[in-house]
């Protein structure tokens, strides 16, 4: 019988934890104020995150810290710091999305899980495989991605699975949304999205005036998949909403609890009590997302903004920071609304608190009711007014009197291990232990079970922090000595420490860093003596896999469902037996794949000449030099970079960059079927370009305007055309209306 998946729930703030988990929550993901994809939420002061550590602790419960945004090269130092101001707290994971990030804490605190969140954008086994030799513990998979697909992937993951159940879905694929970028520099992948998607755009076809949003999703539902989705041993169904309030989340997981604990062929019987529930939460139209090719069909909803929320009222007048209402529907004080412009656009949230009938102050307007109420946002008459949370009417209990987490000290380890002892230094604390080690027949000591073994500290007032360790030999000694070993040294490192009550200890922020600075110089020299070199090039043809020749270089795809990837893994070997050796990797489950290529065809890898290539992210030095490990020669900087980050990011790279100089940019890809194709415009009158393209027959918005850089840059290492080559036609400018965008170099990339 398969176990129940964890239940994961959204916390937007200290309150919607506690409520998560009072509601049947396994585990809740929170963010703290920066370097999280949700950075409009009101998110955790490290007060809060302590309380909360310690409510889900008691209760048996998980917490998991978002850190899941890009890094830009100046940023690298405080993500590190952050991570070491956490540690205490002892989170059951990092959900994160950059990849130097996560080679870093995989480094530096290894004790501490990390997840890969969903804005990777793993979507086959491969990608997994390539995810687990990063040492990632659990996969949050790519949104849209069928339910066949995930289960094929789930077989045979060797990672934990999590999916999205539930919430908000974005229109384009994981991790390769520039749109809100493009608009203005608010960018999705540092958790700021200004979801221009929602918005009304105008078909500019003469022969079809056709209006509507042609980007907007409904919301993904799930009750009614749970039974399969427990069948395939997912591990972690994630409801999204860091930005809802206590009301949202209660009704949700309350909703999806009762179809979790229900008798397996039983669920039926419950079905309809769940979706009772979950129609209170006032969401989007609700469907499956991208379970299957119907569900691809209709997912997008054009006739509607894509508002969440019920529809209550309309504003009828403004008068200052005063409205004069038409109420459809009952409001309550204490409600969640939302103002909405027509257009899909401008859009404000409050919290009701105070209305009145005439002169009359209310509690409550029942429909029909005109109301005055004061804002503390902007309105202007026609605006819509959407119900998007309700009163919790007998409210939360006081969150900030639950009491802190009782932390504990970690300790770090070095560890010298010889033929005659072993040696451990310790904050300036030598300790020595004297024997003669055996040599090993089966398992010698190595660094993990000596991490297993110091894992028992005697005092839960301490704990293990970072272990090194250094064996010179393969040794073995019997588990009886081992742990009278441990004993003694924890007996002689506790009364150390208590011996010394008013020093004052190292700052781990501090000792953080100079530990990323040590890894960094280890990576970068391990780098400069790699095994394959050869100076890479840019300039060569650059078409898609199949029609590549010995003197082309070919563009491989970055979306390869699982169903696909024997055949795709056939055509890189076809491929190489053409002589093809420069491949552009887009994404990381490449990789993999090109190994196994190159063995099946009797190549060497060193042969590859490998250049990493939107959307594969890279915007700092450790993600260049985890690229290059993986064998890339030549690193695409991430075209979102603002020039400064840009200038700091090539000047830091040992790794060879290319910059983005000239070309059209895909704003958005997906696998929904969009209802219209060629030139649309919004109603700012910036224009778009909707095609279709590539063997699995994705969509791309592409910018109306041809980006040209700002930037010097050798032009060995410049890349000019559409960063997407066979993925459709972006159209063309009309005579005379040659524009060119900056994106964001001539601003900050928020």
């Amino acid at each position: 019988m398969n176990m129940i998946p964890e239940l994961l729930a959204p916390a937007g703030n200290l309150s919607c934890a506690v409520t998560a988990i009072d509601s049947g929550a396994d585990a809740v993901y929170a963010g703290l104020s920066s370097f999280n994809a949700r950075e409009g939420a009101d998110n955790f002061s490290f007060e809060d995150l302590s309380r909360l550590a310690e409510y889900a602790k008691e209760r048996d419960r998980r917490y998991y810290i978002t850190l899941n945004t890009l890094l830009k090269e100046s940023e690298l130092d405080s993500a590190i710091r952050l991570v070491s101001q956490i540690e205490p707290l002892e989170p059951d994971a990092l959900i994160m999305q950059d990849i130097g990030a996560i080679s870093a804490v995989r480094e530096l605190f290894p004790h501490i899980a990390v997840h890969a969140s969903t804005q990777m954008g793993f979507h086959n086994l491969a990608g997994v495989k390539i995810a687990q030799e990063m040492g990632i513990s659990r996969v949050i998979l790519e949104r849209q991605l069928d339910i066949e697909e995930i289960a094929a992937i789930a077989a045979a993951s060797p990672l934990e699975i999590e999916l999205f159940i539930h919430g908000a879905l974005c229109c384009s694929l994981s991790g390769m949304c520039l749109f809100s970028s493009w608009m203005g520099g608010w960018s999705g992948n540092r958790g700021r999205c200004k979801q221009p998607c929602r918005r009304r755009f105008h078909s500019m076809d003469r022969d079809k005036k056709e209006s509507g949003f042609f980007f907007s999703t409904r919301d993904l539902y799930a009750l009614d998949l749970i039974p399969r989705y427990r069948d395939m041993g997912i591990a972690s169904l994630k409801i999204e909403g860091r930005l809802k309030k206590e009301a949202y989340v209660e009704q949700v997981v309350r909703a999806y609890r009762l179809m979790l604990d229900a008798p397996p062929g039983e669920e039926a019987r419950y079905l309809g009590e769940a979706r009772r529930i979950l129609a209170r939460s006032f969401g989007r139209h609700w469907s499956h997302g991208f379970s299957t090719a119907e569900d691809r069909a209709s997912v997008v909803y054009p006739a509607s903004p894509g508002i969440s929320g019920l529809l209550v009222g309309e504003v009828v007048a403004v008068r200052g920071k005063q409205i004069t209402a038409r109420i459809s529907r009952r409001v309550h004080r204490g409600d969640r609304l939302r103002l909405q412009d027509t257009s899909g656009g401008q859009a404000s949230a409050f919290t009701l608190t105070e209305m009145r009938i005439g002169r009359r102050p209310v509690a409550k307007a029942d429909a029909a009711s005109q109301v005055t109420i004061t804002l503390p946002v902007e309105a202007s008459a026609g605006m819509k007014i959407y119900k998007v949370g309700e009163s919790r009417r007998g409210g939360q209990s006081n969150v900030d009197a639950l009491p802190l987490f009782r932390a504990s000290q970690p300790i770090d380890l070095f560890i010298l291990l010889e033929e005659k002892g072993l040696s451990i230094r310790s904050g300036g604390r030598q300790w020595r232990y004297e024997t003669d080690f055996k040599p090993a027949k089966n398992r010698p000591i190595d660094e993990e079970i000596l991490r297993d073994l110091f894992r028992a500290t005697r005092d839960e007032r301490y704990r293990l922090g970072n272990l090194e360790a250094d064996i010179r030999g393969a040794f073995f000694l019997p588990p009886g000595e081992l742990k009278q070993l441990r004993r003694a040294f924890w007996s002689f490192m506790i009364d150390a420490l208590e011996s010394e009550p008013g020093k004052t200890p190292d700052d781990p922020g501090d000792r953080a860093c100079e530990r990323l600075c040590t890894f960094r110089g280890k990576a970068i020299s391990s780098y400069t003596s790699r095994e394959c070199v050869g100076s890479p090039k840019s300039g060569r043809r650059l078409v898609p896999l199949r029609e590549a020749k010995k003197e082309d270089e070919a563009f491989l795809p970055f979306f390869v469902p699982e169903g696909h990837v024997a055949a795709f893994t056939a055509s890189i070997r076809e491929a190489m037996e053409r002589e093809v050796r420069f491949f552009r990797v887009t994404s990381l489950f490449h990789v993999p794949l090109l190994r196994q290529a190159a063995e099946l065809a009797e190549i060497d890898t060193c042969d590859l000449i490998l250049t990493s290539s939107w959307p594969l992210p890279a915007s700092n030095t450790l993600s260049a030099l985890v690229l290059a490990r993986l064998g890339v020669r030549l690193v695409q900087s991430w075209p979102e970079l603002d020039a400064e980050a840009f200038r700091l990011f090539s000047s830091s790279s040992p790794v060879p960059l290319e910059h983005f100089a000239e070309g059209r940019v895909p704003l958005l890809v997906t696998r929904a079927v969009l209802p219209l194709s060629g030139a649309i415009v919004d109603g700012r009158g910036e224009k778009f370009h909707v095609a279709a393209g590539g063997e699995e027959g994705l969509i791309v918005l592409w910018s109306g305007e041809e980006f040209r850089t700002t930037l010097s840059s050798s032009d060995e290492f410049t890349f000019k055309g559409d960063l997407l080559p066979g993925y459709g036609n972006p159209g063309q400018q009309a005579d005379g209306e040659q524009l060119f965008s900056h994106f964001n170099e001539d601003r900050e990339w928020k």
